[in-house]
């Protein structure tokens, strides 16, 4: 597979951790953030991302719609997976995007990954 990227906005360490080992197994570059501040951080400086994965709800603002909103700025057509233990409403989804509820297994998201990865061409 061509090097695809994944940036993981995802607050829980552990969570986080779990998939972004799961994603650099299976041959994924990972850019992983803990807040959306930082994840905003890392889309501002433009390196090459190809999906976004973000959990919806921060202890802080922004929260994870706006990272995706600010994802696509740059970034108008890739990909964004959603995910959230906490907000039932996904109204504030970015055209092309998928949302998943948590609990989820990482070769879930994995596999999601890896359906847009061929759907875009990599």
């Amino acid at each position: 597979m061509p090097q695809f990227a994944v940036l993981i906005v995802e607050d829980d360490d552990e969570t986080r951790d779990a998939l972004s080992y799961d994603l650099q197994e299976a041959g994924f570059t990972v850019f992983a953030a803990r807040s959306g501040a930082e994840a905003i951080a890392i889309i501002n400086e433009r390196p090459k991302i190809n999906v976004l994965f973000t959990d919806v709800e921060f202890g802080m603002p922004p929260d994870g719609w706006d990272v995706a909103d600010a994802f696509r700025v740059f970034y108008k057509e890739s990909p964004v997976i959603y995910a959230s233990g906490y907000s039932p409403t996904q109204v504030r989804r970015v055209p092309g995007s998928m949302y998943f509820p948590k609990p989820y297994r990482p070769s879930i998201i994995r596999g999601a990954i890896l359906t847009l990865s061929v759907l875009a061409g990599s």
